[in-house]
């Protein structure tokens, strides 16, 4: 992104990653846009692209999507226009305005049935719309914008307005003294919001448009992860260990949500690190 145009377009970004984004980039001296749903009606299709060239960025970041694996599953078509069709537009209007454009997507594109971490040379095979929508949304940005990153989060926590990621969730829970249950056959390799926020100023311009995957770290089972919430979080009680199956849910799950990168170097600290640092600040 050259000086003469320091005006970024984000789209979600109320969202935890969102917000993460809009304060390291306005730290950075860009002029940030970041109209609500209201604003910018992301269900209106046609109205994307002259929206788009009349706020004239010089950069578009989309964090917009319909999140939850059973909620897509639930509404199909708000899936497939919220995560696929309106990116679609997004990058045709950044490539009718020859600017870069970078969409967040998911490693919920790939099945979990692999045993390691997935990488970028791994082929997606979303098993639910979720992960198959955002897959779709990924397909039709690189195709239609020559100048678009597709980066793919696996879990991530950190600040929000609601609350609403499993971490917050479940240390809200263990705060008041619940007994939860964690999986020992789901895995994922958390990232901290902000590390991913300043990992996306990081890309451009310094690598390459493409696909890629930021990590966080050695996988993780949810059993584990929030066992060592337990300890950190004051007042928890002991987390007993379940398989998936336990659990009864409207769609089939990814096991395996864990990323590795070949393309990235590691430019996140692992969950190890920031984790305990974000449990600390929720437990005072």
């Amino acid at each position: 992104m050259t000086e003469k145009n320091k005006k970024l377009l984000l789209l979600g970004g109320s969202g935890m990653v969102g917000s993460a984004i809009a304060q390291v980039f306005k730290k950075a001296g860009y002029e940030l846009l970041a109209p609500s749903h209201q604003q910018f009606d992301l269900d209106n299709l046609d109205a994307i692209v002259p929206r788009v060239c009349e706020l004239a960025p010089g950069l578009i970041i989309n964090c917009a999507a319909l999140l939850g694996h059973e909620t897509c599953e639930q509404q199909p078509e708000a899936a497939l226009r919220l995560n696929a069709l309106a990116p679609q537009q997004l990058a045709i209007a950044a490539e009718q305005l020859a600017i870069g454009m970078l969409q967040i997507s998911t490693s919920a594109v790939f099945d979990g049935r692999k045993k390691s971490l997935y990488n970028e040379s791994d082929r997606p095979t979303p098993v639910n719309m979720y992960g198959g929508s955002k897959y779709l949304g990924e397909s039709f940005v690189s195709a239609n914008c020559s100048r678009a990153y597709i980066l793919r989060l696996p879990m991530v926590f950190g600040p929000s307005s609601t609350g609403s990621s499993f971490v917050d969730r479940m240390a809200k829970k263990l705060l008041a003294g619940e007994e939860l249950s964690g999986t020992i056959d789901e895995f994922n390799t958390p990232l901290f919001s902000l590390d991913v926020a300043e990992a996306i100023f990081e890309l451009f311009g310094n690598f390459p448009y493409g696909t890629y995957h930021l990590a966080g770290g050695e996988s993780v089972s949810l059993y584990a992860l929030l066992s060592l919430m337990a300890e950190l979080l004051p007042g928890s009680k002991r987390v007993q260990p379940v398989e998936s199956r336990h659990f009864k849910r409207a769609c089939q799950m990814p096991l395996n949500g864990g990323l590795q990168s070949q393309n990235l170097p590691d430019i996140c600290r692992p969950w190890q690190k920031s984790l305990p640092l974000w449990l600390r600040k929720k437990s005072v």
